[in-house]
């Protein structure tokens, strides 16, 4: 891992783009400023709150599209 990189290993329940944060199914929240979110091999837009909203809009980007 890079230098001030944390990997959070958990599953991710909503985006609050506004808030610049990730829900995580745990119970916390993880937010900064940059954040990569890696949504497996098996995508589900749907699933996971925020997201397909969110994607295109202030720098929300995915290698692969919801629609």
């Amino acid at each position: 891992m890079p230098e001030g990189v944390a990997r959070v290993k958990d599953r991710a329940v909503d985006i609050d783009p506004d808030a610049q944060s990730v829900g995580l199914a745990g119970g916390g929240r993880v937010g900064d400023d940059f954040q990569v979110v890696f949504p497996g091999i098996a995508l589900d837009w749907d699933r996971l709150l925020g997201v397909a909203d969110t994607l295109g809009r202030d720098g929300c980007r995915a290698t692969t599209s919801p629609s």
